[in-house]
């Protein structure tokens, strides 16, 4: 399962990794949803996504479609990745929701990005 490798690779094996080089703990951006996003409660997600600047200059997340754990494509379009909360089976447009880059190194040299995205 592709997907499940990439997400346990990137959330469990590098935050291990960075702990044990003496990083600090990554922090996530916190941007708004392009559109509304639905998926079942109570579960943690971590959704393939992309970056987008709409027409009012706002940096937002879009959900990729075709979330399913096999599916290569989007995993390749994919830029970044966006955890969608556990409490919510609904996220509307605008929801702010934590959104971590392809890599941990990348968060760390685009965390000026987070900064004005953020504001």
């Amino acid at each position: 399962n592709p997907t499940a490798g990439a997400v346990g690779e990137r959330f469990f094996v590098e935050a291990s990794l960075r702990r044990m080089l003496g990083m600090a703990t990554e922090q996530p951006w916190r941007l708004p949803l392009l559109d509304v996003a639905c998926k079942p409660g109570g579960f943690l997600y971590f959704q393939k996504a992309r970056l987008v600047v709409a027409g009012d200059s706002v940096v937002r997340v879009a959900i990729l479609h075709g979330q399913e754990s096999f599916r290569i494509r989007t995993l390749s379009e994919s830029t970044v990745w966006a955890v969608l909360p556990e409490e919510e089976a609904e996220l509307p447009a605008d929801t702010r929701v934590d959104v971590y880059p392809l890599g941990h190194v990348e968060s760390d040299l685009m965390g000026d990005i987070a900064l004005c995205a953020s504001t």
